[in-house]
Formats: structure tokens, sequence, C-alpha cells
């Protein structure tokens, strides 16, 4: 398996297609806008005086409500009048309320009476604004971003989302890579009785402390890992490895090295690495090609559909929305500098696109193994098999004899 990396900010087909390769760090950013699992329509041209107008209309909506004194000591608050006008998907438990309240550019009208509602204001513009039902489930990017993604939507007039899961992180093909790696070196398939070997390669804690990981997201990417990688195995691998055991080797090269699947394997690493493999050499040149052409076919078919590495677009759109947005026209109202006002919207517009784009908090169900499962099972049969309470046939109360003891009697 070959990583799969975007040294541009555009981004893949239109419709869905197996290979299409979608930059995880922009897939996190439409996750988190509730816009997973659906069809989204380009971004279009969006000018200031729209962008003026929605801030105004927001500002003005929210300021007609209860007033919040201070923002930061009413923090929950806050939340709930936000959650009343997003979605709650898109609500970042808080997190997204805070870096915006507690921002430079938030930080310019902090004690402006207005400041509660301009953040609160702001936050619907950056989550939901625009982002309305179209026909046949298609939806709009938020109104704060089509100036900012639309050089990564320029194939097709929409793009098919994909739902959040974590075969979508970058962590679980990098966990393949590894499952692979281990299977072109030592021919172990991790499949059938096999699995026992699993742990001793893909270990939980292993991958969370060599990738730097938290051990959430390393435990969905080890899951998620093995299911792929027996899948592809089960359904194509083996298919392949019929097919190779009936080629007709030489009698001295099988003597010497035993079958053609470590001939495969070795063209598997081949292509894999880009160096050539000394024992294909020895090899006949249309057996040699086969191999060849079966190990790339292998690899092409467990291609990684997420990109490892993404280079976002130029911030300057993002930091000029932000200008327009509630917050940018309350401290403009507060006459506050011109090039302040510029260098608080560009540092709030870096940390906000840190924390839309930032990898996914994955939320796995727990793995319970080893005496522990044992134990559970044990007591939930127990549980199944004996009667709480024995209770006589002839249905009288006062103290019943248990059936183990009728025997004695």
């Amino acid at each position: 398996m070959t990583s799969t990396t975007t040294p541009t900010y555009a981004v893949l087909p239109g419709e869905r297609s197996a290979t299409g390769c979608w930059p995880y760090p922009l897939l996190c950013l439409l996750w988190r806008l509730g816009l997973a699992g659906q069809w989204v329509l380009a971004p279009r041209e969006v000018t200031d005086e729209a962008l003026v107008q929605t801030s105004e209309r927001l500002l003005v909506a929210h300021r007609n409500d209860p007033p919040l004194t201070d923002a930061f000591a009413a923090l929950h608050t806050l939340e709930r009048r936000a959650q009343q006008s997003a979605h709650p998907q898109m609500i970042l438990c808080g997190a997204f309320l805070r870096v915006l309240a507690r921002s430079p550019l938030g930080r310019l009208t902090a004690a402006h009476a207005d400041h509660p509602a301009a953040v609160v204001a702001t936050v619907v513009l950056v989550l939901r604004e625009g982002v309305q039902a179209e026909r046949r489930q298609r939806r709009q990017l938020p109104l704060f971003w089509h100036r900012f993604l639309a050089p990564c939507f320029t194939a097709a007039p929409r793009f098919w989302v994909p739902t959040a899961k974590p075969v979508w992180d970058p962590a679980t093909w990098q966990l393949i890579a590894i499952l692979d790696a281990a299977w072109n070196a030592d021919g172990v398939s991790f499949v059938g009785r096999e699995r026992g070997q699993l742990f001793h390669v893909l270990g939980t804690r292993r991958m969370a402390r060599t990738f730097g990981w938290p051990r959430r997201r390393a435990l969905a990417g080890c899951r998620t890992a093995y299911r792929v990688w027996r899948h592809w195995f089960q359904t194509q691998e083996v298919r392949r490895l019929v097919e190779i055991d009936t080629w007709p080797l030489p009698e001295a090269v099988r003597r010497v090295i035993g079958g053609p699947r470590p001939l495969y394997r070795q063209a598997r690493e081949a292509h894999r690495t880009g160096r050539p493999a000394e024992n294909l050499a020895v090899l006949p040149e249309t057996l040699r090609q086969a191999f060849e052409a079966t190990a790339a076919e292998s690899a092409a078919s467990l291609q990684s559909p997420v990109a490892f590495g993404w280079t976002p677009p130029p911030v300057v759109p993002l930091t000029s929305a932000l200008a327009l947005s509630p917050l940018g026209l309350l401290a403009a109202r507060a006459r506050v500098d011109r090039e302040e006002l510029s260098g608080a919207a560009r540092t709030t517009a870096a940390r906000l696109l840190r924390v839309m784009t930032g990898p996914w908090p994955w939320t796995p169900r727990p793995v319970i193994r080893g005496p522990r499962r044992a134990r559970i099972e044990a007591r939930r049969r127990g549980a199944e098999a004996k009667p709480t309470r024995w209770t006589p046939r002839d249905g009288t109360g006062g103290s019943p004899i248990r059936p183990d003891n009728l025997a004695r009697q």
C-alpha cells in the first residue's frame, strides 16, 4: 500500500468514486459542519455586501435575546443560546465558543454590551448560516466558508461527503501499511489461526506511543485496520494466491524457495518500496512480468481513499470573512484601529482553522479481553442457568426447601 499525499488544495472528483481521494483535514472540517453523508453543492461567489447584511441580521436577532453581562462567567448560558440557533451536532462541546470568545478578535469587544450576542451570532454564521436543505438532500456550505473552500471544489458542481468513520482516518491506513509490510516479509495473514499474532504487531498502546496518537484514536484505528485488512485478504488476496499456486516454476527455483508465494510477496514488497527484487531476476521474462502485474494489482486494490497530507488554501478569504462577521462589525463600531482589527482577525482565522480541521475525536466501543471477559461471561451464563429463588409446586409460603436438599430427606 502506498501513501497518498495531495501537494495542492484541489481535491477529488465530484461523484462517488472509489479512486477519489479526500484530504483528512478537509473531511474533519466538513464533518464538524454537520455535512457527513450528504451531497454538498460547490461553493459560489459571495460578496462583501452579502456577508455584511447577514452579519447585521444575526447581530440584531441575537441582541434581542436576554443579555449576558459577562460571556466568560456565563459560558454555559452562551452555549445554550448558540445551540438554540444552530444544529446540535455542529456545536463542539463548548470548545468552539471558548476559542471564539477568547480569541484576539473576541477580546477586542469583551467590554462591549453586545459582546455575548456578537459571539453567538458569529458562531451561527460560521456553523449554520446558509446550510439550507436543497432538493434531493443536497446542502450548501455555510456562507462563511464559501470563499475559503472555493479552490478545493472546482472539479464538479456537487460532492458526496462520506460518513464519519475511522476508515477515513489516515491512522487506520498507516496501521494497514504495517500489516501489509508484515505480510510481505513473513507471510503472516493475521486471518484464522494467525489472528493471535495481531496483537504483537498492532498493540493499541504501542501504536499510540509510536505515532503520538490519543489512545482513543489508536483503538479505533487498530480495530478498523484489522477489519479492512481481513475483508480485503479474504475477498481479493486469497483469489490471487489460489491463481498463483497454479503457475509453473522451474524445479530448481521451487526446490530452493519453496513455491510461488514467497516470490509474489517479494514482488509486492518491491512494488511498495520501489526497489528491485533479486529473486525475480532468475525467472523467465513472462513469469516475472506476471508476478509484477499481479503485485501491482494487489497494491492498487488496497489503496487509501484518504490523503495523508493537505495544503490548505490561503487564509486571506477567511480573514476577510471574520472581519465582516458580527464580531468584526462590533469591533469596527467600537472604533478599533484597522490594523489591529486585521491582525486580530488573521490570528483568529488561524485558530479557527486549527480547531475545525483537527483530528476527529473517535469514540470506539471499549474492548474487554482476558480474565475480565471470562468472568463476565461466566457470571452471565450462571445467571441464565440458575434461578434466583426456588418455589415449591404446591405454592405454599414459608421456608421453601432447596432442590439440592430433597435427596437428603
